[in-house]
């Protein structure tokens, strides 16, 4: 199997958010997806969304050891 490549691997794309995921729930399963996204991805998708806001344009900080974070 050949390894996919970093680009066709979709992590590095610009303006897509990790959240929320899409559900795809075939019919005949014996249980349902209910989860549209996890902590990381959800942690993922506030700290993107800190740059769009111009109130927090200015705040830098982007690791896990800040409190603000």
């Amino acid at each position: 199997m050949k390894p996919k490549r970093i680009e066709e691997c979709g992590c590095c794309e610009i303006g897509i958010s990790p959240t929320p995921e899409k559900i795809q729930n075939r019919p005949g399963l014996s249980a349902i997806s209910y989860r549209i996204g996890t902590y990381p991805s959800f942690k993922q998708a506030m700290i993107e969304a800190i740059g769009k806001s111009p109130e927090l344009a200015a705040w830098t900080a982007r690791v896990s050891d800040d409190y603000g974070i």
